[in-house]
């Protein structure tokens, strides 16, 4: 998935080539980075919780039951709303480029920085290991 993001935001550069598209990919980026610290954080603090989610409401539900989590949702939104904003001040009408480099960057970014904390997930969900503990 994070590939397929990458591939896609590579041919927003280069399909829709156009001055300041750059400044998108930056803060798509940055808040990628911020958005997935907060958001790696709240899945070490709600391992438990989260591993027994069974659907998306479940997952947002866990990840508002912590403080990094509460902060990881508003980043996100906050985030998505800072990334349309810049797209509709630098691109005007033609803020699709914009919004595409924006949210492909947040979203690869964030991915890549959360992949740990899946892993780290999935290997506590197999062994069965109590929340908190990670299994080597």
């Amino acid at each position: 998935m994070i590939a397929i993001m990458v591939v896609a935001g590579a041919v927003v550069a280069i399909f829709f080539s156009r001055p300041l598209l750059w400044t998108a990919f930056v803060l798509g980026g940055l808040v990628g980075l911020v958005a997935g610290v907060c958001q790696l954080r709240a899945m070490r603090d709600a391992a438990g919780v989260l591993i027994a989610a069974n659907d998306a409401l479940a997952v947002r539900r866990a990840l508002q039951e912590s403080r990094w989590g509460r902060a990881y949702l508003a980043v996100f939104w906050i985030g998505g709303v800072a990334i349309i904003g810049l797209a509709i001040f630098l691109f005007g009408p033609d803020l699709a480029p914009g919004l595409l480099a924006g949210y492909l960057a947040m979203a690869a970014v964030r991915d890549l920085v959360t992949l740990k904390g899946a892993f780290e997930l999935a290997r506590m969900e197999k062994a069965g290991s109590p929340p908190g503990e990670v299994p080597v």
